[in-house]
């Protein structure tokens, strides 16, 4: 049961830092103009 929990954070932690390097790649893009809203 533990080890499954630990399973689970670090999938969290995986997905999270996914999420976040996708919102900075997007507000990179806008930043230097190659992205457009």
């Amino acid at each position: 049961m533990k080890n499954e929990l630990f399973n689970n954070s670090i999938l969290l932690n995986i997905l999270y830092h996914h999420v976040a390097e996708i919102e900075a790649r997007a507000s990179y893009e806008v930043c230097c103009g190659t992205g457009v809203f």
